[in-house]
């Protein structure tokens, strides 16, 4: 094809690479195609002779049909056949599109509508102004009316100056001096139209690729009246455009705004040379070599090199200029050796350059051939590594990670860094391993572009606002949420807040299944951090207890369950209990590993204060069955399995209460535990819900009423239910189920009954247990309510008098039972009665059997003799919450002679804030490593503790020291220091003590939790020492002892507010303070812990630890932060460590 001579443009031969629009769709963008049925630039007859033929038989009953395939014939052909195209067009319609003219033309409607639709096209695609200009151009005589035609389809004024504009280009010097005339009058409509945008959809709806081709044309061949105010003016349209449409300005936009910038810096000498070459200088490699020639030698520079690049992939939509031609010229250039393409790529580092995904294309296969012989040039430089200009690198960035992979084909990258590689999933199942195979060619799986766009965007809030009005998350990271979210958790770590936010949230749908390839995602994230996954499924629990099925699937499904059962905490034991109930956990087996970290004690009462609220919720449900329930029920085999393993731990006299409440909360536990038929069959009626059946409670008064009336005895209904109990009908158990648990409800209606009524009772209640008709846990809650009826009510009253008969009924069976024996004789209430005497007879016979045996039977006959001989101290014990480390080096400790010794106090005396770095000297000199234990005591014990205003002077200068052995034996005998000072009653008696001791509180949190380091729980349990400090009468030091120590969490970043493990204490104070009938003074340091930590003591939920507490005094809680001994407690040490099991083994006493 000829090539246009006018205005210096590039003509038809840019425009033959790229296909027509379709004339069926006013939205189409050009593609390169080839000249198909052209040869040597001539049409053939057959081509021309096809398309007049679709013309000729286009009617409106087939026009769909017609017109895809003149398309088709325009995509194979080019820009000369759609010269001719639109020749015919024009002529069809010529009566019709200038019906005041009297040459002769034909009135086709169907060649009109195409014509309007190739018009139309003038607003989004910024080739087609040119070709239609080009082809009226070649079509029509020098008196063609212009204006006529451009009225006649009435564009509007902005794709009006985009032909207008394209037509100052053609070769016809009269058509050129219209369009020029025409684009000076239009300029003012068209920056009112570009300042107020259309509906999208519209005429004037200008797509961002045409208004670049206008801004390029109007600052490269600014129009006659063109200046610097027109400049502006329009510069200012566009920016108030986008402002109105709510977006940032398109990367096509600003980077053709950037274009007239980058040509006039002096570092675009070598730019300038090619845009006067004109675009046949990259048409060949020699023409390039030609136009290098020219250049100095010293303009082969990296700057030079870089702006010539950006001005052939910006100018003219990136179709004028070839860049892979312009490097291969500087690569045979005498100066081309000597380029350093990794600078040259650094030039692009500039404000305000944006590209699009068309320009970073021709930059990168313009590069590519570099990467592949050049070990030193590093193409991923394009769009990784760190920039000055953020902007400009999110915008390479997000041009490389928009490409499709006939676009650009990662796998082809020299030395790619991947965030994952298909290697990593060797061992994935083949569902896994296939997605995998197709993530890996997704540009996200960029190690160096994921990391630089999760660490830009999600860097501030502002950030993120700005990549939202980019349309980055919608358009980039939305579509491909599955490769994204797995490449961005592989971007190294430490993350910001915002950035670790903003992975969780990415992360919670896949938890809840909601995306289709969610079992790619868990694979993929738990292979790359175990440790963070199981801190968000942790924290996802957390906040909605019901996703522990949904977390539990996760787990069973990627074989991770052993390793999240060793967790400790609520979540652990919630996951164990579930797991259990799907027959996937031993709880004997779970159990061992965190007993003997937490010790039988502390772990029996953490599964209390778990069981509780799940008690309590499933109560709720039953009452109210359109309750939404909160957390996951128990099943019946669970709750039993527990059951039984704090009986191992407590014994069954500690738990009659929860026995009680577990058969009121699961009736059908009544005869769980003793046939395992008959628990399948428990289990099967279960699964609609713990509640029983209407017909079973119906049944059950029927038979009580009957009783009660006389129509029946205690003996036919004990009869009746031996008969229940062995039933294999799943309503006939119920039935069991239905009467005990009637009964055991109407425990506390007892008092109130008649007396005939209340001698039933007994008799029945005796029954049961002297005739085995309960057992295991419904047999020790009967024993419990009995011994709580004569021990808690006076033998006046009638519930006395019901535990009296009962017992009487039940005395038969203390030979089995010698600990109930003991307990007979333990309660006062019994003395002189007929259970008291057959239990000093059943004992004494044991007694004589079984002297000296270390049992349980006569451990009950020793401490109920051996109790009273021993009085009770007055005084309150030590705390048992406060340990100390034994020294770090205590074989090479010793004091200083007097000489050292009085240098060094001197020295800690005199220091200042003036004089800190000087004295530091002096110390340092004097100060040797075998006297650091007395230096930490003298330091704690003579300073720390009695002047806290110089605190901050003595951290300074251990930090200066720099010496880990000796911050250890300070922290260390501060521990000492506090438990001296927690367990002296001078503490309690003298108000400067108490300030000490609170200095020394501030002194210790000080040297840990302000320097995110933890007090270890193995050192001081706060929890246990506020719960001791309540039992025994010492919150006057307890309180303000523990508030100092806390108040420094507000100086660190791990122990901060909304810190679990802070967050726990607080919530135990706050039920002190609301609860513990405290002093004035004592609220008062609650209230300003609170402040300092930016929080409301009133909007603390206060915990439920001191009111429900039981007598013992130990309690310590599982339902803690997971930190063993650090503040990463879900390092991975500790999570293995969790897992090593010891053999399966029952518990001991002493376990």
């Amino acid at each position: 094809l000829s090539q246009a001579t006018a205005g210096g443009a590039s003509g038809s031969s840019r425009l033959n690479r790229h296909q027509s629009p379709s004339v069926t769709s006013p939205t189409l963008t050009s593609a390169t195609s080839s000249s198909g049925g052209a040869s040597s630039g001539q049409l053939t007859s057959l081509v021309v002779t096809q398309l007049n033929i679709l013309l000729s038989t286009t009617k409106e009953s087939n026009f769909r049909t017609q017109a895809e395939k003149i398309r088709r014939l325009l995509d194979e052909n080019g820009m000369e056949l759609f010269e001719t195209y639109f020749k015919r067009l024009l002529h069809n319609s010529w009566s019709l599109v200038f019906p005041k003219e009297t040459r002769p033309g034909g009135s086709s409607a169907e060649s009109h509508q195409m014509l309007a639709q190739e018009l139309d096209k003038i607003a989004t695609d910024p080739q087609q102004a040119e070709k239609v200009a080009q082809a009226l151009d070649v079509a029509e005589g020098s008196n063609f009316n212009y204006e006529a035609f451009i009225e006649h389809f009435q564009l509007g004024p902005l794709p009006k100056t985009a032909l207008l504009l394209a037509t100052r280009t053609v070769a016809k010097s009269d058509q050129r001096r219209t369009a020029d005339s025409a684009v000076s009058a239009i300029l003012q409509p068209f920056l009112t139209a570009l300042i107020s945008p259309s509906p999208p959809g519209s005429q004037d709806d200008l797509s961002p690729a045409v208004l670049a081709t206008i801004i390029e044309r109007l600052s490269q061949e600014p129009p006659t009246d063109w200046g610097e105010r027109q400049r502006e003016d329009f510069i200012y349209a566009i920016k108030m455009r986008y402002q109105k449409l709510g977006s940032r300005i398109p990367a096509a936009v600003d980077s053709s705004l950037y274009l007239n910038e980058l040509l006039e810096s002096p570092d675009s000498r070598i730019a300038r040379a090619v845009q006067r070459a004109g675009t046949q200088c990259t048409s060949s490699l020699d023409a390039c070599k030609e136009m290098l020639a020219g250049v100095d030698t010293r303009d082969i520079s990296y700057p030079q090199i870089a702006n010539a690049l950006l001005l052939m992939v910006i100018a003219q939509g990136g179709e004028a200029y070839d860049a892979t031609t312009f490097v291969q010229g500087l690569r045979a250039h005498k100066a081309g050796s000597k380029i350093d393409w990794t600078d040259v790529v650094q030039g692009f580092d500039k404000e305000p350059l944006r590209v699009t995904k068309k320009q970073f294309l021709g930059l990168y296969n313009a590069l590519l051939p570099l990467a592949r012989d050049y070990a030193n040039f590093d193409i991923q430089s394009l769009w990784g590594g760190t920039w000055q200009w953020p902007a400009t690198q999110l915008s390479f960035v997000v041009a490389f990670l928009s490409t499709a992979e006939e676009e650009l084909d990662v796998t082809q990258i020299p030395n790619f860094r991947q965030a994952f590689t298909l290697a990593d999933y060797n061992d994935a199942p083949d569902s896994i391993k296939a997605f995998a195979a197709q993530a890996v060619k997704h540009p996200l799986v960029s190690k160096d572009a994921t990391e630089a766009l999760f660490l830009m965007i999600f860097r501030t809030q502002e950030a993120y606002n700005e990549a939202q009005m980019l349309g980055i998350p919608e358009t980039l990271i939305n579509p491909n949420m599955t490769v994204f979210i797995c490449a961005a958790a592989a971007v190294p770590k430490p993350w910001g807040a915002l950035q670790e936010q903003a992975l969780k949230q990415l992360f919670y749908p896949f938890i809840l299944k909601q995306h289709p390839n969610y079992d790619f995602v868990m694979h993929s994230l738990w292979m790359q951090d175990k440790t963070w996954v199981a801190g968000r499924m942790v924290e996802f629990y957390q906040q909605d207890t019901m996703l522990l099925t949904f977390l539990y699937d996760h787990a069973v499904e990627h074989g991770w369950l052993e390793l999240l059962l060793t967790i400790q905490s609520n979540f652990g034991v919630d996951l164990a209990t579930y797991a259990h109930g799907q027959n996937r956990c031993n709880l004997v087996e779970w159990a061992q590993p965190h007993m003997a970290q937490m010790g039988p004690n502390n772990f029996a009462r953490a599964l209390l204060a778990f069981m509780r609220p799940k008690m309590d919720e499933e109560m709720i449900t039953q009452k109210e069955p359109g309750t939404r329930p909160t957390t996951v029920p128990l099943s019946l085999r669970t709750v039993h399995g527990l059951l039984m393993l704090l009986a191992e731990l407590f014994g069954d006299e500690e738990l009659g209460s929860v026995y009680r409440q577990s058969l009121q909360t699961y009736p059908r536990l009544f005869n769980y535990g003793e046939d395992e038929k008959r628990d399948a069959i428990l289990e099967a009626s279960c699964m609609k819900g713990h509640a029983l059946p209407d017909e079973a409670g119906l049944a059950m008064e029927e038979r009580y009423k009957r009783m009660y009336s006389g129509s029946s005895n205690p003996d036919d209904v004990v009869n009746e239910l031996k008969e229940l109990k062995v039933s294999a009908d799943p309503a006939q158990q119920d039935l069991f189920a239905a009467m005990l648990h009637g009964l055991f409800d109407e425990y506390n209606c007892f008092g109130e009954y008649p007396n005939e009524a209340l001698a039933t009772t007994a008799v029945l209640f005796g029954g049961l247990v002297s005739l085995n008709v309960l057992s295991g846990v419904a047999e020790q809650a009967a024993i419990y309510m009995v011994f709580e009826a004569v021990s808690e009510y006076t033998p006046d009253d009638s519930m006395y008098r019901f535990g009296l008969q009962a017992m009487i009924h039940l005395q038969e069976r203390l030979e089995e039972w010698p600990h109930v024996a003991g307990r007979i004789l333990h309660t006062e209430n019994l003395r002189n009665t007929q259970p008291w005497a057959r239990a000093e007879r059943v004992l004494k016979g044991l007694q004589q059997d079984s002297v000296g045996l270390n049992g349980d039977a006569v451990n009950g006959i020793a401490n109920g003799v051996l109790d009273e001989e021993f009085p009770v101290e007055s005084s309150a014990p030590s705390f048992s919450a406060i340990h100390i480390d034994p020294p770090f080096r205590p074989e090479i400790y010793e004091d200083p002679n007097e000489d050292v010794s009085d240098k060094i106090m001197f020295v800690l005396n005199n220091v200042s804030k003036r004089n800190l770095d000087e004295k530091f000297k002096d110390l340092a000199g004097a100060l040797e490593d075998r006297h650091h234990q007395w230096f930490a005591h003298y330091l704690v014990e003579e300073l720390a503790k009695s002047q806290p205003n110089f605190q901050g002077l003595y951290l300074q200068l251990l930090e200066s020291f720099n010496k880990k052995v000796l911050w250890q034996e300070v922290v260390r005998e501060t521990y000492i220091s506090c438990a001296k000072m927690l367990n002296a009653q001078s503490t309690m008696d003298s108000t400067t003590e108490r300030t000490n001791l609170k200095n020394l509180a501030g002194w210790l949190g000080a040297l840990t939790l302000a320097r995110d380091q933890p007090i270890l729980h193995r050192n001081i349990s706060f929890k246990d020492l506020l719960i001791e400090g309540h039992a025994t009468q010492r919150l006057l030091v307890a309180i303000p002892f523990t508030c100092k120590a806390l108040i420094q969490a507000a100086h660190s970043k791990v122990f901060k507010p909304p810190n679990p493990w802070l967050m726990e204490l607080l919530g135990l104070l706050s039920e002190l303070y609301v609860f513990g009938e405290l002093r004035l003074n004592l609220k008062f340091e609650i209230e300003v812990l609170c402040k300092d930590l930016n929080l409301d003591i009133k909007s603390i939920e206060p915990l439920e630890i001191i009111r429900v507490r039981p007598t013992t005094p130990e309690m310590h809680s599982m339902l803690q932060p997971y930190v063993p001994d650090g503040a990463d407690g879900f390092g991975d040490a500790h999570l293995m460590s969790l897992s090593k099991r010891a053999p399966s083994e029952r518990f001991s006493p002493e376990a």
